[in-house]
């Protein structure tokens, strides 16, 4: 088993005195699929074989970012935001189960997000990789041989690449 670790800084810019504030980086997985996917469930399996449903919003277009932005599913895909929510810490294996009207190739591309909460505003930040555009994120090709198919999400380094750092600043609306 290879152990990867990522390092993210993320601050904000100074903020006024009692300004709530929440940021979790076990947020959500966001995974773009073709746009005819449909049934999409996720669950999280832990080493020793426990498996956990996980909560899936699908399908979505676009994610809200920083600084007013949003994050936009590329043309003839969708976006899943697959939640963790209540996972003890530790290792999981992500599975996606979801159908297809068709058997037929196709590019899933996963990004790993933090959920931002800061005074009045609230968005992801992605974290890995650290993407504003679909476009630059890794596509994994995946060739089902039935209609109902299932994949794993990637881990965070391909090969054998296990430590990776980045910093970034968040925005907070007042």
């Amino acid at each position: 088993m290879l152990i990867q670790l990522y390092v993210v800084h993320l601050s904000t810019r100074p903020l006024r005195r009692g300004t709530r504030y929440e940021i979790d980086c076990a947020g959500p997985l966001i995974i773009q699929l073709p746009a005819d996917s449909s049934g999409i469930q996720a669950s999280a399996t832990d080493a020793s074989g426990s498996q956990v449903p996980l909560a899936v919003q699908a399908p979505l277009t676009a994610i809200p970012l920083a600084f007013a932005k949003s994050l936009r599913a590329q043309p003839g895909t969708q976006f899943a935001d697959i939640g963790q929510p209540g996972l003890s810490t530790g290792s999981y294996t992500v599975e996606l189960a979801f159908s297809l009207p068709e058997a037929r190739a196709f590019q899933e591309k996963v990004l790993y997000a933090a959920l931002i909460a800061c005074g009045h505003s609230k968005y992801l930040q992605p974290i890995r990789p650290l993407v504003t555009s679909m476009t630059r994120v890794l596509a994994l090709a995946i060739q089902p041989t039935t209609t109902e198919t299932s994949a794993s999400a990637p881990h965070l380094f391909g090969g054998i690449r296990s430590y990776g750092e980045a910093t970034r600043t968040v925005s907070c609306a007042r």
